[in-house]
């Protein structure tokens, strides 16, 4: 007997045979491979014998997709729920899974045309219904045609996909935009006018009756067209176009065309509006069955939070939660929507602790950071009160925040591994007693550094720190051109500003030197070199003053406030340039870098400084201190640096007051360039020598240059 395997199997459907009565117990021929297939013994099996009440209820409450696939499985289910009896539970189905608040379109569903089956197959499927390729998704729904369609079977099946109606061609679309049917005479045979809606208005459409044009219909015309996937394209029925065309050839007056177009327009109109009736309701399906997933997923991964906090990760839980929420969830098993089991959890455990422990590792650096920030502010408030008290020279040349931090007394404080340890500003009260002395060895190590850079000299002097103070010594800085004096060296910028290549480091000497944005002073003791060329020149200038310069310090000069002249400078026309010896040494490294030669200098007699000083006491006073250089000026109240234009709002914004001349001076740090600038002195008139009439023996006078 043929079992009902191969009868379905069968193309061609035949007539059950009539059973014979048999005596005796009928013997089975076995299989030809054996074996025997079980009949009703499967999981499902005890749901045909349950009462239809209850099988009714229990199906109530399963997913849509899942009814369907329910009926295909076997014939007794099938039998079950696709009958007249199982509309009920059709309906409860369909009902819930509508997540408005208008419910399930009831009406608008006898109108389209699709029994409760059918539109379950339709919405929730996932496979082409011609091809039955899987994973077909929802925009692959043909709403206006009751199909899914894959790319692939779209024109196979029937259905053709067209640019859209903007695309085509002159002759294709002409008198576009139209206010309604024309009323003259339509001339039939290749050509026939439409009444089409685009844009909201009804314009008229000529149309070659061929297969290629009439399929270029605009979707809001004569022709039910759909956007299957992508917004550029359209699909029309073949078919239907086919059967539009057969309608048209039989017509053969205007009237009946007329009649025929607008009876088309309702139907086409009505059907594409219960397409997106049924289109937003599949819409607001997804959205539901979203955040029921959502919650479902949530549901288990705060289970698996809850498990993670009882073995002790509940601060790791609670940052990740807030700052990292995916961290956990990207653990593959934790993102599902099915309820959490001990196999689940004990299969995850192994990462999740990983991710914990990186976590945690993470959690204790931050922590330390966070104290090496607070233990670090303290030093820094200890520097701001000294460095508010001293006067603003005293204060320049005292160790920066970043200088004392620096220390490896200091250092070992601020990475003390005990966390609690440092915590407030009393655990600094013994580097508060000691800043005095810190900031003195600090400077005296600063010194010796300064001195290793000097020429090797031969006197007693040159042995000793003092020779620092010499007005003959100058280094520079690699980032600028004039050369720096000492203690001015001590307090030079350039020296302590954050250069590039900390931003990616995380240790603690760049987030240090990032907090703070400042390195110590000269801290890889690249920055700064002695400058002997600014030596030359100023030993130079002091011999042309008459000063021993292994002996004169920067202060002896600036107490003779001698004025000298540039010998190069000297024009008939113009006069001669005088300069104050600071401005003359940058002057003749001007010179030296121009005309690769030393300039020569005269001291200028006490009658031409008068001259020049009276010169520069009439010059314009603001243009004078205002000066060319930013942040010369430092405001001696709050050791402020900015350039001179600003002091003015300074005091007035800053320390309600107006600005005084004892309110604010050059800063240790300024230029050597300042004024006054270079002087002209007019040429002195030439010595008149009379001649007499003598007649002793000639007597020759040298002069010399």
């Amino acid at each position: 007997m043929p079992t009902s395997a191969s009868r379905s199997q069968s193309p061609v459907p035949k007539e059950p045979m009539k059973k014979k009565q048999r005596k005796g117990s009928p013997t089975k021929k076995p299989r030809a491979s054996g074996l025997v297939i079980p009949r009703g013994k499967g999981k499902l099996r005890v749901l045909t014998e349950l009462p239809l009440d209850i099988v009714y209820e229990i199906f109530g409450h399963v997913d849509e997709l899942d009814l369907l696939n329910l009926s295909r499985i076997n014939k007794a289910l099938r039998n079950i729920l696709i009958s007249r009896k199982s509309i009920s539970i059709w309906k409860r189905v369909l009902t819930r899974s509508d997540y408005g608040s208008e419910g399930f379109p009831w009406k608008e569903f006898v109108e389209y045309g699709l029994n409760e089956p059918q539109l379950v197959n339709l919405a929730f499927s996932d496979h082409c219904h011609r091809c039955l390729r899987p994973r077909v998704g929802q925009k692959n729904i043909l709403w206006n045609f009751k199909t899914r369609l894959c790319r692939d079977c779209l024109d196979p099946s029937g259905y053709i996909s067209n640019p859209p109606p903007l695309q085509m061609s002159q002759q294709v679309i002409t008198g576009l935009g139209l206010p309604s049917i024309p009323t003259f005479n339509v001339t039939f045979g290749p050509t026939l006018s439409l009444c089409v809606r685009r844009d909201g208005r009804d314009g008229l459409l000529v149309v070659d009756l061929t297969d290629e044009q009439i399929h270029s219909l605009n979707t809001h015309g004569m022709f039910s067209g759909q956007v299957p996937q992508q917004s550029n394209e359209i699909v029309y029925d073949l078919a239907d176009c086919d059967a539009f065309r057969s309608e048209i050839a039989t017509i053969d007056n205007e009237v009946e065309l007329l009649e025929c177009t607008q009876k088309r327009m309702k139907k086409f109109i009505k059907e594409r509006q219960l397409a997106n009736i049924f289109r937003l309701w599949r819409s607001r399906y997804d959205s539901r069955k979203e955040e029921e997933i959502a919650r479902a997923r949530q549901a288990r991964k705060d289970e698996i939070c809850k498990r993670l906090c009882d073995l002790g990760y509940t601060e790791e839980v609670s940052y990740l939660n807030k700052h990292d929420p995916e961290a956990i969830s990207e653990v593959r098993p934790v993102n599902s929507t099915k309820a959490l089991t001990k196999q689940a959890w004990n299969s995850m455990l192994p990462k999740l602790i990983e991710v914990m422990e990186v976590t945690r590792e993470y959690l204790l650096k931050k922590r330390r950071k966070d104290i090496f920030r607070t233990r670090l502010q303290f030093i820094v408030d200890i520097v701001k009160v000294h460095f508010s008290i001293s006067s603003p020279d005293v204060a320049a040349i005292l160790p920066r925040a970043v200088d004392i931090c620096a220390m490896p007394k200091i250092q070992d404080i601020l990475k003390d591994p005990d966390l609690a340890a440092y915590a407030s500003a009393d655990s600094f009260a013994e580097v508060k007693g000691q800043y005095i002395q810190l900031c003195e060895n600090w400077q005296e190590t600063k010194k010796r550094e300064l001195c290793a850079l000097l020429p090797p000299g031969n006197t007693e002097v040159d042995r000793s720190m003092s020779r620092l103070l010499l007005a003959k010594t100058f280094f520079k800085c690699e980032d600028c051109d004039e050369p720096i004096s000492y203690p001015r060296i001590l307090a030079h910028s350039c020296l302590t500003e954050l250069r590039l290549g900390y931003r990616n480091r995380d240790d603690d000497v760049a987030l240090m030197f990032k907090l703070l944005q400042s390195e110590p002073w000269n801290v890889d003791r690249d920055r700064v070199s002695y400058h002997p060329v600014a030596e030359q020149m100023a030993t130079k200038i002091l011999q042309a003053c008459g000063i021993d310069d292994e002996v004169a310090t920067s202060e002896d000069v600036d107490k003779a406030a001698p004025w000298l002249e540039c010998l190069s400078c000297w024009n008939a026309d113009e006069g001669r340039a005088v300069f104050p010896w600071r401005k003359a040494i940058i002057h003749g490294l001007y010179h030296l870098k121009i005309e690769q030669v030393l300039v020569e200098w005269k001291k200028v007699n006490l009658e031409d400084t008068k001259k020049a000083e009276s010169i520069v006491s009439k010059r314009d006073v603001a243009r004078i201190n205002q000066g060319h250089h930013g942040h010369d000026y430092v405001c001696v109240h709050c050791k402020e640096r900015m350039d001179r234009p600003d002091l003015l709002w300074h005091m007035r914004n800053s320390h309600g007051i107006e600005m005084g001349k004892d309110d604010y001076q050059l800063h240790l740090d300024a230029s050597m360039d300042q004024p006054p600038f270079t002087v002209v002195l007019p040429n002195s008139k030439p010595e008149v020598i009379d001649l007499v009439d003598s007649d002793d023996e000639l007597e020759y006078i040298e002069i010399s240059d």
